[in-house]
């Protein structure tokens, strides 16, 4: 299974109903955006604390290292995102 695929089931499972756009690069490295509810409250770093703690207990290290990066958002920080590039002129 490619590690994309991969990331999106373990964040699934670990998070909840969690939404994530990720892209593979050329060389095989995944990053991207994930979605989720679980986010709402939390700052940025204890966001990334939980999400790399779950990737941590299921990935293998050979997996981990190919994760560029992952920006964690709410559903309502995605929507003011993606609000603010449609009146973009």
């Amino acid at each position: 299974m490619a590690l994309e695929e991969r990331l999106k089931q373990v964040l699934a499972a670990a998070l909840k109903t969690t939404e994530c756009h990720l892209d593979t690069s050329a060389t095989g490295r995944v990053g991207g955006v994930v979605i989720g509810s679980a986010f709402v409250g939390m700052s940025q770093t204890e966001r990334q604390e939980l999400i790399w703690k779950k990737l941590r207990e299921q990935l293998t290290q050979g997996e981990l290292i190919q994760i560029m990066a992952l920006l964690t958002l709410t559903p309502e920080e995605a929507s003011d995102l993606h609000e603010d590039s449609v009146d973009s002129p």
